[in-house]
């Protein structure tokens, strides 16, 4: 447990209720204010707030410090928040000694790497029991009187806030160099005044000798001046927050207020850059609508009353109207997307290419103002770190991932979005070189408009997890520990194995151009018009307005209904004793005329192939037509198609069939 500072005994009660409750009426406040405070950066404050809490209950003269994680194995990487992990160093293996107070290592045990040392501890034991024993030795000599009046006698300045002082603090306790049990050691020895026993510090052996390259005796000489230096380092700290309580809280506070200052001017500018960003998404929709608008004035549009027609509503048993109804609710969103894509590979594409360019130089351009805050939470948090001895083994760590993790991140982000802009470029020029070949169509837009977000979203995924990596390596974390542990093992395994056939299917979609983004599909029983696809999943958009998502692993066979080109697949069964030649005449005529009007020859790409008699039965003669159209207009034409069939039979008088049936009366 932290020990309290005497002078802090009177005010605990006071601290709790007073200081936390303004503080959090104070935060309450401040995200209340107009400061451009968001959800996660108040997160970040807070915790730093809390974080400098905690210091402040701390005693500046205990010495307190639980020990730091104990192992008994070597690792290879150093974890900055463990101090005195082992590392390998050569052919031995190291950990540093921190002394309560030093703002680096005050010097390095060492033992050899396959086996603990003679005394059978590892060098990671042997470190934590120089600090103990170190902040045993301040714990028993602050208890003495004589060593109190002296901390309050002697006198300090500010300056040993942030510099200690050369000169050794008058109640430094004595440190000597001996031998024991024919090892040469660091002692403390007896010294009565201070209240303090003959002990021994730390021994030096031979592994120590060979990794600092001195011998026993004089690197036992180095270290014992360490050991002096770090004693009256602590003593001259005490000494100030004896004589100054309220010193390093005072300190502490003002980092926190610059702190929330400086995030709060670069958050504005975070700001400022995301309203240029949501312009450049207006700017992006308002381009799509004027594009909508001037393709509804175009002569060859489709009218709503010709989409219209009420023929699903006669009371014929017209066999092609129910080959594909369920589609026919998405016959208008998928002319749209195919006429829209259909203007953007004409020279749409173009801008749209630009603009999205722009969008992520602005994305890019947030993360790193993002990341600049988290320099200024983590910057703050290494200095009050560096402000309190207790904590001041791990504010180099603090320090190094305020700059390794912004620029890990930026780095990848950065990356990321060049890439994204490279996909956007090559894209566009694929898409304008393909065009050439056929500029009357629109799948080439289809494509690209397919391609662009399906291969950035994987590069997407692929930085992200590097970033990840680099992140866990940053932390001084092994993967190969992550790796090992089994339950994290089989989950990631189990993930690993669909995303990975996801992405790999979804690879062989885009590759085989089986469908693109404005298609209108049929996967096994779903059906509907292509909204969305990644490596990953592919969203259909029903008849009825529901969104299906359907992962690019489930998906075998696909039924395209409108790659390249459609069909009409008419079929129609008149009266068993109608006249086939001339049902065959009205059809064959009444699709020309259908295909020589301005409003339906762009549609219909080829004259009507009439199949003639398909089937006969006791119902009547089944007929069959196919009428080739532009993709996503068969639905269309063949509304159109049927309404004028009905009117032309009607006035030629040909009855539709109708089921027969012979009875026979016996007596």
């Amino acid at each position: 447990m932290l020990k309290l500072h005497p002078t802090w005994v009177g005010i605990k009660r006071v601290f709790r209720a007073k200081i936390f409750s303004d503080c959090s009426r104070s935060l309450a406040k401040l995200g209340r204010s107009r400061l451009p405070l968001f959800p996660l950066r108040r997160c970040y404050l807070c915790a730093l707030l809390a974080f400098f809490c905690t210091l402040l209950l701390a005693a500046p003269g205990a010495a307190q410090w639980p020990p730091i994680m104990n192992s008994a194995t070597p690792t290879e990487t150093t974890l900055g928040w463990r101090p005195n992990a082992e590392r390998s160093c050569g052919r031995l293996v190291c950990s540093d000694v921190y002394l309560y107070g030093s703002p680096g290592a005050s010097f390095t045990v060492a033992g050899p790497a396959a086996d603990p040392d003679a005394a059978g501890l590892s060098v990671e034991t042997r470190a934590q029991l120089v600090q103990r024993s170190f902040r045993e030795v301040l714990r028993v000599q602050q208890q003495q009187p004589s060593v109190q009046a002296a901390l309050l006698d002697v006198e300090t300045r500010w300056v040993d806030l942030i510099q200690p002082r050369a000169e050794l603090h008058p109640s430094t306790p004595r440190v000597e160099v001996g031998i024991e049990n024919d090892q040469t050691v660091v002692f403390l020895p007896d010294q009565p005044e201070s209240g303090l026993q003959q002990q021994t510090l730390v021994t030096v052996n031979e592994f120590d000798a060979l990794h600092n390259g001195q011998q026993k005796e004089r690197l036992a000489m180095d270290w014992r001046a360490n050991i002096l230096d770090g004693f009256s380092h602590t003593l001259w700290e005490h000494s100030f927050d004896r004589q100054y309580p309220w010193a390093r809280p005072l300190v502490a506070i003002a980092i926190v207020i610059l702190a929330v200052v400086l995030t709060g001017l670069i958050e504005g500018g975070r700001r400022r850059l995301r309203r240029r960003r949501r312009t450049l998404n207006k700017r992006l929709k308002a381009s799509e609508k004027e594009l909508k608008k001037s393709m509804a004035i175009e002569p060859e549009a489709i009218t709503p009353e010709t989409l219209q027609e009420p023929s699903a509503q006669l009371d014929i048993p017209l066999w092609s109207y129910t080959v594909f109804n369920p589609l026919a609710a998405v016959t208008e969103a998928g002319q749209s997307v195919n006429q829209l894509l259909s203007i953007l590979s004409k020279g749409f594409l173009k801008e749209q290419t630009l603009l999205k360019q722009q969008r992520n130089l602005l994305r890019f351009g947030v993360l790193l103002v993002f990341w600049l805050e988290m320099c200024v939470v983590f910057g703050a948090g290494g200095v009050i770190s560096q402000l309190y001895p207790i904590t001041r083994p791990y504010a180099p760590y603090i320090f190094s991932q305020a700059i390794l993790l912004p620029v890990i991140w930026l780095g990848i982000t950065l990356i990321d979005t060049l890439v994204d802009i490279e996909i956007d470029y090559h894209l566009n020029q694929w898409g304008k070189d393909a065009q050439l070949e056929d500029a009357q169509s629109s799948r080439v837009a289809l494509r690209v408009s397919t391609y662009a977000p399906a291969i950035k979203s994987a590069t997407t995924v692929f930085f992200t997890l590097l970033g990840l990596y680099l992140t866990i390596q940053a932390f001084g974390i092994d993967p190969a520990v992550l790796a090992s542990a089994g339950a994290i093992a089989v989950i990631a395994a189990y993930i690993s194995r669909s995303v990975l056939q996801d992405m790999l299917n979804g690879a062989v979609i885009l590759w085989t151009d089986r469908f693109a983004v404005g298609d209108v599909i049929q996967v096994g029983e779903y059906a509907g018009l292509v909204e969305d696809m990644s490596l990953y999943t592919t969203q259909l958009r029903g008849p009825e307005g529901r969104l299906i998502t359907i992962p690019n692993g489930q998906i075998s066979t696909v039924e395209n209904l409108t790659k390249e080109w459609s069909r009409v697949d008419f079929t129609i069964e008149i009266a068993y004793d109608a006249d086939i030649k001339q049902a065959l005449d009205i059809i064959r005529v009444v699709a020309d005329a259908l295909r020589t009007e301005p409003l339906w020859q762009d549609k219909i790409l080829e004259p009507a192939s009439i199949l003639g008699v398909d089937h006969i039965s006791h119902t009547g003669i089944l007929l069959q037509v196919w009428i080739k159209t532009q993709a996503m207009h068969q639905w269309a034409v063949g509304r159109e198609f049927r309404l004028r069939i009905k009117q032309a039979f009607d006035e030629a008088n040909i009855q539709i069939g109708l089921p027969q049936q012979t009875i026979l009366l016996r007596r």
